[in-house]
C-alpha cells in the first residue's frame, strides 16, 4: 500500500482479527509483538484498547460486511430496472420536500457525494425526472423539485426496492425490530446523520420568498 494510504474497512478489520488472535495464542516472539504493533496501530486509547469478546468482534465484522455488500447489492437489483441506488435515494428524499432542496441539502439527506450528486441531478434533470430552478431567496443557490415523471419513475422502483430490503434484511431483524432501530439510532446520532431518529426526515426548510418587482 502506497506510503500515507487509508486501509479500506475490509483491511483494518482483518488486521484486528489478526491482531486479537495473535494476542490471545499466547505465543512468544516476533510474530505477537508483530500483531500487538497492528492492533495498537488501529486503536489509540486506553479506553479503545479494550479487550473485545468473540461475539462483539463477529457483530463487528459482520456490521462491517454487510454495511459494503448491501450497498452494491441493492446497486445492481435498481439497475436492473434502469436506474441505480444513489438515483433511488435522490429521487426518494425528493419526494419527500415537494418545493424543492438546494443542492446542499439534498447531497445531505441523500448521503451523495457533491460531484456525484451533480452528475445524477443533471442526469435526472435531462431525462426529466427532476427540474432546477433558481432559489428565489438566493440566487446563487439552485433549488432541485422531482417532476410528475419521477413520481412515476420512483413509484415503478420502490417494489423492487423494498422487496429486496424485506428479503436482505428486514426479514432477518423481524425479532429484533425496535431494539435495532434504537441501536442504530443512537449510532446514527453518534455519527452526524442529519436524518432524525427512526429514519423520520427533518422539516423542510422555511425560505423568506424573494420580493416581486
Amino acid at each position: 500500500m502506497p506510503a500515507g494510504a487509508t486501509a479500506p474497512p475490509s483491511l483494518l478489520v482483518s488486521a484486528i482479527v489478526s491482531a486479537d488472535a495473535g494476542v490471545r495464542s499466547g505465543h512468544d516472539g516476533g510474530a505477537q509483538v508483530g500483531c500487538r504493533g497492528i492492533m495498537l496501530a488501529t486503536m489509540s486509547t486506553a479506553a479503545e484498547r479494550r479487550r473485545i469478546s468473540d461475539d462483539e468482534l463477529a457483530l463487528w465484522i459482520g456490521f462491517i460486511r454487510v454495511s459494503q455488500l448491501l450497498p452494491a447489492v441493492l446497486d445492481s437489483s435498481l439497475r436492473a430496472i434502469g436506474s441505480s441506488l444513489p438515483r433511488y435515494e435522490l429521487l426518494a428524499v425528493l419526494a419527500r420536500f415537494p418545493a424543492g432542496l438546494r443542492m446542499s441539502e439534498l447531497g445531505d439527506l441523500a448521503l451523495v457525494s457533491k460531484p456525484r450528486m451533480t452528475v445524477h441531478v443533471a442526469e435526472l434533470v435531462d431525462e426529466k425526472l427532476a427540474a432546477r430552478s433558481p432559489d428565489p431567496a438566493d440566487a446563487r443557490a439552485t433549488i432541485v423539485t422531482l417532476t410528475a415523471a419521477g413520481k412515476r419513475h420512483l413509484a415503478r422502483q420502490t417494489p423492487e426496492h423494498l422487496a429486496q430490503a424485506r428479503a436482505l434484511v428486514l426479514d432477518h431483524v423481524a425479532t429484533i425490530g425496535p431494539e435495532l432501530t434504537a441501536a442504530l439510532d443512537q449510532m446514527r446520532r453518534a455519527l452526524g446523520d442529519p436524518l432524525s431518529p427512526q429514519g423520520a426526515m427533518p422539516e423542510a426548510p422555511s425560505r423568506p420568498r424573494r420580493p416581486r418587482r
